[in-house]
């Protein structure tokens, strides 16, 4: 056999040498490589760092998360933006499921009516919203299961784990408005370690300390100091005292005897002073003229 031209023995394959840079990036891409692999693969899992920012890409950011202190601030925030991406996303029946998650309700739909035997043409078109009816019926049930999945992928793992422990949350099963509902709940209420007095002042400390920056837009101030105002209606917080409803009785003619539109134009006249008390330098000419 004739000898191997490189100087090895005969028959023995050359071993090639290998590159000690070359090894390391190798395995520094590996590494990189299996750490990419791994993170794919435990994509779908709860998330239990604080920079969970919810499953839904176009609702990043907007979450559900549970401390045992009362939050509506965030309930108010992520469910408005919850009722954009329904609006965005569901084409048939729009305005039904819109209002369902803004008001936390979604009936069934009714039934049409029997019609009259003996009516042949009411008959037929009987039948035709029997058809309809029935895939609403489909239509309504789909969408309660698709935010069901919707709002629980948004919810961190300490929300999940204070659901998995509510004792409506079996029942919320494939039903996004009733899983809001117990969301709502606790994120509207305070745990027994916090006296009741104390977290009602923070709230109240937090809409009458809202300013408008320097730099920021009127409608923007108008946005967020209309947030505050749900938070303190959601939290049973009223604005109008009872001096200021006493007088706005009196000019109505009802001195002494206020009745329910005597506190609502109290509590209008209430925030909208407050609004312009908080505009910054460019809108003072509407403080000066409140004054007057």
């Amino acid at each position: 056999m004739p000898a191997d031209s490189s100087g090895g023995s005969p028959g023995q394959p050359e071993q090639p040498q290998q590159q000690p840079n070359q090894s390391h990036a190798g395995n520094r891409n590996r590494n990189r490589n299996s750490g990419q692999g791994n993170r794919h693969r435990h994509g779908n899992r709860r998330p239990t760092d604080p920079k969970f920012e919810g499953r839904e890409p176009s609702l990043n950011g907007y979450i559900y998360d549970y401390t045992g202190e009362r939050n509506p601030e965030q309930w108010i925030k992520t469910t408005k933006e919850i009722t954009s991406y329904v609006g965005r996303t569901y084409i048939k029946y729009t305005a039904e499921f819109t209002d369902a998650v803004k008001n936390l309700e979604l009936n069934d739909p009714a039934a049409p009516a029997n019609p009259d035997p003996a009516n042949a043409v009411a008959f037929e078109l009987w039948k035709l919203e029997i058809k309809e009816h029935r895939i609403k019926v489909q239509e309504y049930a789909n969408f309660k299961a698709g935010l069901y999945s919707l709002v629980l992928g948004q919810c961190t793992e300490a929300m999940e784990d204070r659901l998995n422990s509510h004792q409506d949350f079996p029942q919320a099963n494939r039903n996004g408005i009733a899983l809001l509902i117990i969301i709502k709940m606790l994120l509207h209420t305070f745990e027994e370690r916090r006296k009741l007095s104390d977290a009602l002042l923070e709230v109240k400390e937090k809409f009458y300390g809202l300013k408008q920056g320097k730099h920021m837009s009127l409608q923007r101030y108008h946005e967020l100091f209309m947030a505050q105002v749900q938070v303190l209606e959601e939290v049973q917080v009223t604005v109008e005292d009872q001096a200021l409803i006493d007088q706005v009785a009196a000019s109505n003619g009802r001195p002494g005897a206020p009745d329910d539109n005597d506190r609502n134009e109290a509590k209008q006249l209430a925030l909208a002073t407050r609004f312009i008390r908080g505009t910054n330098a460019r809108h003072q000419e509407y403080l000066r003229h409140l004054r007057n």
